[in-house]
């Protein structure tokens, strides 16, 4: 099994997120990412990884 596998199953057993998510978050921090950017909520924080809402951080649309 990939080291990517295994760190995605080990953040699985922990976290308790969804496979795809696990795989994804696994994969960002093998990257060594610092920030996550995501509109799922459901996502928990990580000590070594920043879950950013994509929602949260829009600008506001010029005036007309």
């Amino acid at each position: 099994m990939s080291v990517l596998l295994r760190a995605a199953a080990q953040l699985r057993a922990v976290t308790r997120v969804r496979a795809p998510d696990a795989l994804q978050l696994a994969a960002a921090l093998a990257e060594g990412c610092t920030a996550f950017v995501t509109n799922d909520r459901r996502l928990p924080s990580l000590p070594a990884l920043r879950i950013l809402q994509a929602g949260s951080h829009r600008q506001p649309e010029p005036a007309a």
